[in-house]
C-alpha cells in the first residue's frame, strides 16, 4: 500500500494505491473545515481482494482522521 498527498494552495489531491490499483480522493477547504468529494473506504471496499482488517486501517486512518488537513495545515503555514 502506498500513499501520497500532494497539496496546493486550498486542495489536495490524495492518492491511496492498494493491490496496484490507485483510488484518487480531492479535498478543498470550505468555510467551516474541509470537503472530501468521497471516501477511501467506499472506493476501495469494491475490491473484493483487499482484505478487512485492511479496510479498517484505511477508514481509521485516512476516512476518519482527517490527517490531509493537518498537512494542508502545515503548507498553509509555509506559505505565510
Amino acid at each position: 500500500m502506498k500513499y501520497r498527498v500532494e497539496v496546493e494552495a486550498n486542495t489536495a489531491i490524495e492518492t491511496l494505491t492498494v493491490n496496484g490499483k490507485e483510488y484518487v480522493r480531492k479535498a478543498k477547504r470550505a468555510p467551516i473545515g474541509v470537503q472530501f468529494d468521497g471516501e477511501f473506504i467506499d472506493k476501495v471496499a469494491e475490491d473484493p481482494y483487499v482484505p478487512e482488517d485492511v479496510l479498517d486501517k484505511i477508514y481509521d486512518l485516512l476516512d476518519c482522521d482527517f490527517f490531509v488537513t493537518d498537512v494542508m495545515d502545515l503548507c498553509a503555514e509555509d506559505t505565510e
